[in-house]
Protein backbone atom coordinates (compact mmCIF):
# COMPACT_ATOMS: atom_id res chain seq x y z
CA UNK A 1 0.00 0.00 0.00
CA UNK A 2 1.28 3.47 -0.89
CA UNK A 3 2.27 5.75 1.75
CA UNK A 4 0.06 8.78 1.73
CA UNK A 5 1.95 11.77 1.30
CA UNK A 6 2.18 14.84 3.88
CA UNK A 7 0.54 16.80 1.42
CA UNK A 8 -2.77 14.40 1.19
CA UNK A 9 -3.42 14.23 4.87
CA UNK A 10 -2.81 18.35 5.79
CA UNK A 11 -6.40 18.69 4.22
CA UNK A 12 -8.08 15.94 5.75
CA UNK A 13 -6.77 17.34 9.61
CA UNK A 14 -8.19 20.28 8.68
CA UNK A 15 -11.52 19.03 7.83
CA UNK A 16 -11.46 16.72 10.78
CA UNK A 17 -10.81 19.50 13.15
CA UNK A 18 -13.46 21.47 11.72
CA UNK A 19 -15.62 19.20 12.51
CA UNK A 20 -15.06 18.67 15.88
CA UNK A 21 -15.60 22.40 16.50
CA UNK A 22 -18.82 21.92 15.23
CA UNK A 23 -19.73 19.13 17.15
CA UNK A 24 -18.65 20.61 20.45
CA UNK A 25 -20.96 24.05 19.56
CA UNK A 26 -23.76 21.42 18.87
CA UNK A 27 -23.38 19.51 22.03
CA UNK A 28 -23.34 22.68 24.10
CA UNK A 29 -26.32 24.14 22.52
CA UNK A 30 -28.27 21.09 23.42
CA UNK A 31 -26.77 21.08 26.90
CA UNK A 32 -28.21 24.96 27.35
CA UNK A 33 -31.63 23.70 26.17
CA UNK A 34 -31.81 20.98 28.47
CA UNK A 35 -29.98 22.16 31.64
CA UNK A 36 -33.24 24.26 33.90
CA UNK A 37 -33.58 28.29 34.30
CA UNK A 38 -32.32 28.34 37.69
CA UNK A 39 -29.13 25.93 37.62
CA UNK A 40 -25.61 27.04 36.40
CA UNK A 41 -24.73 25.97 33.22
CA UNK A 42 -20.92 25.93 32.31
CA UNK A 43 -20.11 28.48 35.14
CA UNK A 44 -22.43 30.99 33.97
CA UNK A 45 -24.85 31.99 36.89
CA UNK A 46 -28.31 32.99 35.60
CA UNK A 47 -29.38 36.68 37.12
CA UNK A 48 -32.68 36.00 39.08
CA UNK A 49 -36.18 38.02 37.39
CA UNK A 50 -38.36 39.75 40.45
CA UNK A 51 -42.10 38.32 40.20
CA UNK A 52 -44.66 41.07 40.77
CA UNK A 53 -47.05 40.02 43.88
CA UNK A 54 -50.47 41.90 43.77
CA UNK A 55 -50.88 42.05 47.77
CA UNK A 56 -54.50 40.95 48.69
CA UNK A 57 -57.75 42.81 48.49
CA UNK A 58 -58.50 43.56 52.42
CA UNK A 59 -61.86 42.72 53.19
CA UNK A 60 -64.18 45.61 54.49
CA UNK A 61 -65.78 45.76 57.82
CA UNK A 62 -68.48 47.95 59.46
CA UNK A 63 -68.66 50.19 62.02
CA UNK A 64 -71.17 49.89 64.74
CA UNK A 65 -73.08 52.73 65.56
CA UNK A 66 -72.03 54.36 68.50
CA UNK A 67 -74.83 54.80 71.62
CA UNK A 68 -76.62 57.77 72.53
CA UNK A 69 -74.90 58.09 76.10
CA UNK A 70 -78.59 59.45 77.50
CA UNK A 71 -79.65 56.05 75.68
CA UNK A 72 -81.32 53.80 78.81
CA UNK A 73 -81.12 50.14 77.41
CA UNK A 74 -80.44 48.37 80.07
CA UNK A 75 -81.31 50.25 82.92
CA UNK A 76 -83.16 49.48 85.98
CA UNK A 77 -84.69 52.84 87.67
CA UNK A 78 -87.62 52.04 89.94
CA UNK A 79 -89.12 54.60 92.36
CA UNK A 80 -91.78 54.89 94.72
CA UNK A 81 -93.74 58.08 95.49
CA UNK A 82 -96.28 58.13 98.47
CA UNK A 83 -98.85 60.36 100.08
CA UNK A 84 -101.54 60.56 103.37
CA UNK A 85 -105.40 61.54 102.87
CA UNK A 86 -105.85 63.88 104.50
CA UNK A 87 -103.53 65.89 105.10
CA UNK A 88 -104.54 67.23 108.65
CA UNK A 89 -106.64 64.91 110.94
CA UNK A 90 -107.75 65.03 114.56
CA UNK A 91 -107.26 62.05 117.26
CA UNK A 92 -109.66 59.21 116.63
CA UNK A 93 -109.22 59.70 112.90
CA UNK A 94 -108.86 57.60 110.20
CA UNK A 95 -105.88 58.54 107.63
CA UNK A 96 -104.59 56.44 104.78
CA UNK A 97 -101.12 56.08 103.30
CA UNK A 98 -101.51 55.23 99.67
CA UNK A 99 -97.80 54.00 97.91
CA UNK A 100 -96.87 53.46 94.31
CA UNK A 101 -94.47 51.09 93.30
CA UNK A 102 -93.07 51.99 89.51
CA UNK A 103 -90.16 51.35 87.39
CA UNK A 104 -88.84 53.85 84.59
CA UNK A 105 -86.30 51.92 83.42
CA UNK A 106 -85.96 49.54 80.38
CA UNK A 107 -84.94 46.06 82.77
CA UNK A 108 -87.11 44.63 85.14
CA UNK A 109 -86.08 45.27 89.03
CA UNK A 110 -85.75 42.08 91.05
CA UNK A 111 -86.57 41.39 94.37
CA UNK A 112 -88.15 45.14 95.70
CA UNK A 113 -89.29 45.29 99.01
CA UNK A 114 -90.75 48.09 100.84
CA UNK A 115 -90.86 49.00 104.28
CA UNK A 116 -92.75 51.55 106.38
CA UNK A 117 -92.49 52.12 110.02
CA UNK A 118 -95.60 53.63 110.80
CA UNK A 119 -95.68 56.45 113.66
CA UNK A 120 -96.33 55.30 117.01
CA UNK A 121 -98.97 57.55 117.19
CA UNK A 122 -101.04 55.75 114.34
CA UNK A 123 -102.80 52.29 114.89
CA UNK A 124 -102.15 50.03 111.76
CA UNK A 125 -105.34 48.64 110.75
CA UNK A 126 -105.23 47.01 107.50
CA UNK A 127 -102.21 46.97 104.36
CA UNK A 128 -103.45 45.98 100.56
CA UNK A 129 -100.69 45.64 98.11
CA UNK A 130 -102.08 45.09 93.95
CA UNK A 131 -98.93 42.29 93.96
CA UNK A 132 -96.83 40.49 96.29
CA UNK A 133 -96.66 39.80 100.23
CA UNK A 134 -97.52 41.65 103.56
CA UNK A 135 -95.77 41.58 106.89
CA UNK A 136 -96.60 43.50 109.95
CA UNK A 137 -94.35 43.47 113.23
CA UNK A 138 -95.29 45.68 115.37
CA UNK A 139 -95.05 49.11 113.93
CA UNK A 140 -93.08 48.29 111.25
CA UNK A 141 -94.79 47.12 107.70
CA UNK A 142 -92.89 44.99 105.44
CA UNK A 143 -94.32 44.35 101.40
CA UNK A 144 -92.29 41.71 99.44
CA UNK A 145 -93.39 42.95 95.76
CA UNK A 146 -90.95 40.73 94.29
CA UNK A 147 -90.16 41.91 90.57
CA UNK A 148 -91.21 44.84 88.90
CA UNK A 149 -91.10 44.94 85.85
CA UNK A 150 -90.92 48.44 83.09
CA UNK A 151 -93.96 50.77 83.32
CA UNK A 152 -95.48 48.55 85.97
CA UNK A 153 -97.04 50.12 88.83
CA UNK A 154 -97.73 48.36 92.26
CA UNK A 155 -100.44 49.79 94.77
CA UNK A 156 -99.80 49.76 99.18
CA UNK A 157 -102.76 51.05 101.11
CA UNK A 158 -101.65 51.50 104.52
CA UNK A 159 -104.74 52.19 106.68
CA UNK A 160 -104.21 53.91 110.25
CA UNK A 161 -105.90 55.71 112.58
CA UNK A 162 -104.48 58.53 114.94
CA UNK A 163 -104.50 57.07 118.38
CA UNK A 164 -106.83 59.54 121.29
CA UNK A 165 -104.07 60.28 123.16
CA UNK A 166 -101.96 62.01 120.45
CA UNK A 167 -100.70 65.23 121.39
CA UNK A 168 -101.60 67.95 119.58
CA UNK A 169 -100.89 70.23 117.72
CA UNK A 170 -98.31 67.39 115.65
CA UNK A 171 -97.13 66.74 112.64
CA UNK A 172 -96.70 62.73 111.86
CA UNK A 173 -93.94 62.22 109.04
CA UNK A 174 -94.23 58.52 107.50
CA UNK A 175 -91.17 57.16 105.85
CA UNK A 176 -91.47 54.28 102.95
CA UNK A 177 -88.21 52.52 102.01
CA UNK A 178 -87.94 50.67 98.57
CA UNK A 179 -84.96 48.28 97.88
CA UNK A 180 -84.25 46.05 94.82
CA UNK A 181 -81.45 43.16 94.56
CA UNK A 182 -80.40 45.27 91.05
CA UNK A 183 -80.22 48.72 92.09
CA UNK A 184 -80.16 51.40 94.95
CA UNK A 185 -82.12 52.43 97.61
CA UNK A 186 -85.31 54.49 97.21
CA UNK A 187 -87.14 56.42 100.01
CA UNK A 188 -90.67 58.05 99.88
CA UNK A 189 -92.06 60.70 102.82
CA UNK A 190 -95.59 61.89 103.55
CA UNK A 191 -96.53 64.16 106.43
CA UNK A 192 -100.01 64.58 108.32
CA UNK A 193 -100.73 67.16 110.75
CA UNK A 194 -102.53 66.37 113.88
CA UNK A 195 -104.73 69.34 114.93
CA UNK A 196 -106.46 69.65 118.66
CA UNK A 197 -110.27 68.59 119.20
CA UNK A 198 -110.71 71.83 121.31
CA UNK A 199 -109.56 74.15 118.21
CA UNK A 200 -113.22 76.30 117.22
CA UNK A 201 -114.64 74.86 114.02
CA UNK A 202 -114.35 77.30 111.13
CA UNK A 203 -117.24 77.82 108.74
CA UNK A 204 -118.78 80.34 106.56
CA UNK A 205 -117.64 83.50 107.22
CA UNK A 206 -120.47 85.72 105.91
CA UNK A 207 -122.51 82.97 107.80
CA UNK A 208 -120.81 83.47 111.24
CA UNK A 209 -120.67 87.34 110.76
CA UNK A 210 -124.44 87.53 110.11
CA UNK A 211 -125.48 85.48 113.10
CA UNK A 212 -122.58 87.77 115.27
CA UNK A 213 -124.91 90.63 113.82
CA UNK A 214 -127.78 89.23 114.59
CA UNK A 215 -127.01 88.38 118.15
CA UNK A 216 -125.93 91.48 119.33
CA UNK A 217 -128.97 93.19 117.65
CA UNK A 218 -131.04 91.31 119.88
CA UNK A 219 -129.31 92.14 122.74
CA UNK A 220 -128.95 95.93 122.13
CA UNK A 221 -132.85 95.34 121.76
CA UNK A 222 -133.33 93.99 124.66
CA UNK A 223 -130.93 96.32 126.52
CA UNK A 224 -133.64 99.29 124.74
CA UNK A 225 -136.75 97.39 126.10
CA UNK A 226 -135.67 97.35 129.31
CA UNK A 227 -134.55 101.02 129.63
CA UNK A 228 -137.79 101.70 127.54
CA UNK A 229 -140.12 99.72 130.49
CA UNK A 230 -137.98 101.88 133.53
CA UNK A 231 -138.76 105.19 132.14
CA UNK A 232 -142.58 104.28 132.05
CA UNK A 233 -142.96 102.35 134.76
CA UNK A 234 -141.48 106.02 136.66
CA UNK A 235 -143.85 108.35 134.86
CA UNK A 236 -147.15 106.28 135.79
CA UNK A 237 -145.84 106.80 139.94
CA UNK A 238 -145.73 110.71 138.93
CA UNK A 239 -148.67 110.56 137.32
CA UNK A 240 -150.31 108.60 140.72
Amino acid sequence: MPRMSRVHFLPWLVLTLILASVLTVLSQSALVEAAPVDAPLLGITPTPTSTLTTPPTPTPTSTPAPKDADSPIGQVDPAIVKRGEPSEAVPGEVVRFTLEVTNRGTDAAVGVVVTDEVSEYLEILDVTTTQGTVAIDGQKVTVAVGTVGPDFVVEIVIETRVRADTPAPLEIENLAILTADNSTERRARAVVAVANLALPITGNTERSSAVSWAAAAGLLALIGFGVWEGIASRRNRRTL
